[in-house]
């Protein structure tokens, strides 16, 4: 059916269905190369995680205030940012210099802006930021980070089969054969809602039809698709060194958890008290603060539990469990993080 035709006159239509994803911007934001700076981020950002985002719609918005930019991802609006002029957006987190931390919201994190009479102190110290129109694909790079796996659904999950089919059509069958395409959505969700990157298809297939008629709970079919995917983890975690420096969760803490975990017929939870799930919230967060680099680790039963613990206030950390890094990687222990003497008692 057609789109229904609004006001003959404008030629303008109808079309049901939410635009995926929108950049409004204020008048002087927009720039004659932005559509092609934009269509080059979603190039990278495939290769970065296997994803063929969708087009970004641009429009330039009087009614935005200067400087102002706001993305919206089906028509609800995930980040509005003030850029201020002058200033250096800080791709990555430095205490060596004065920055002002611009707090972005719930999930989104926040942006450090420097002045931008400090560009040559960042060079000499090797601080990497952006300038000038550039701060608008960080922006979106932001969103992307946080909002990928919302553009990955049946229909999305279908074009990547068919697309595998080709070279691997007796995979994609017996793929087919074990698991509906909703549910391998779902993994492919789960998988790149941590950064995990699904460009090796034929890997995650391949442990898909090798575990789905032993397992059904998709959680745990996701853990196991990790497991198949650990070189990649490893690579990408380890910032292309030969270890990879980890924060250690403590006996204590994983008792904890594991002992809050609760099995019903729709799936498994969970039964952390808020004042329990806080206190491992502020020792993480005390632990990442001076290990920037680190990864979180874990056993595999509980590392979905911790994820769930931290990913609002902590979504940048990834949690891995050790049978993920097998005997793959060096491990560098950087601190453990434990419950300790009264610690315990509150948590009793």
């Amino acid at each position: 059916m057609e789109a229904v035709k609004r006001g003959g006159a404008t030629g303008q239509r109808m079309t049901p269905g939410a635009v995926p994803l929108m950049l409004h911007c204020a008048s002087n934001l927009h720039h004659p190369h932005l559509g092609r700076d934009i269509d080059g981020l979603r190039w990278r950002w495939f290769e970065h995680l296997g994803v063929p985002l969708p087009e970004v719609e641009i429009r330039c918005d009087p009614t935005l205030a200067e400087n102002t930019l706001s993305v919206q991802v089906y028509q609800e609006r995930v980040l509005e940012v003030v850029l201020p002029p002058d200033s250096l957006l800080l791709t990555r987190p430095c205490s060596s210099l004065v920055t002002n931390n611009q707090v972005l919201g719930a999930k989104m994190g926040s942006f450090d802006w420097l002045d931008a009479k400090q560009a040559m102190q960042a060079r000499t110290l090797g601080i990497p930021y952006v300038e000038g129109h550039q701060r608008i694909i960080t922006c979106l790079t932001r969103v992307f980070e946080r909002y990928t796996a919302e553009f990955i659904g049946v229909q999305e999950t279908r074009y990547l089969m068919d697309a595998m089919e080709g070279r691997y059509g007796e995979l994609v069958k017996e793929l087919q054969r074990q698991i509906p395409v909703g549910k391998v959505a779902e993994i492919l969700q789960r998988l790149v809602e941590e950064n995990i990157s699904i460009r090796d298809l034929r890997t995650i297939f391949g442990a898909l039809v090798v575990w789905a008629p032993k397992e059904k709970d998709i959680v745990m079919l996701t853990e196991y698709v990790r497991i198949a995917l650990r070189r990649h983890l490893c690579r990408r975690f380890s910032h292309n060194k030969t270890w990879i420096s980890v924060l250690r969760l403590g006996d204590g803490v994983e008792h904890l958890i594991r002992d809050s975990i609760r099995q019903t017929s729709s799936g498994t939870y969970s039964a952390l008290e808020e004042r329990q799930s806080l206190l491992i919230l502020n020792k993480i967060k005390n632990a990442f603060a001076e290990n920037q680099d680190a990864v979180l680790l874990t056993t595999l039963d509980v590392r979905r539990f911790v994820r769930k613990i931290i990913e609002r206030d902590l979504f940048v950390l990834p949690v891995l469990s050790w049978q993920e890094l097998g005997d793959e990687m060096n491990l560098k222990v950087a601190g453990t993080i434990e419950l300790i003497g009264d610690e315990l008692d509150e948590t009793a």
